[in-house]
């Protein structure tokens, strides 16, 4: 049980971690974009 909790913290990590990825990612582009066009 204690593993299982360890492995989905982990997993629940990396997944908000490659969320905030994509959305920082999608601003910077974003700011880009708009600072070229």
């Amino acid at each position: 049980m204690h593993l299982f909790s360890v492995i989905k913290f982990n997993l629940s990590t990396v997944v908000a971690v490659v969320i905030a990825a994509a959305v920082v990612g999608y601003l910077i582009g974003y700011f880009l974009r708009k600072m070229f066009m």
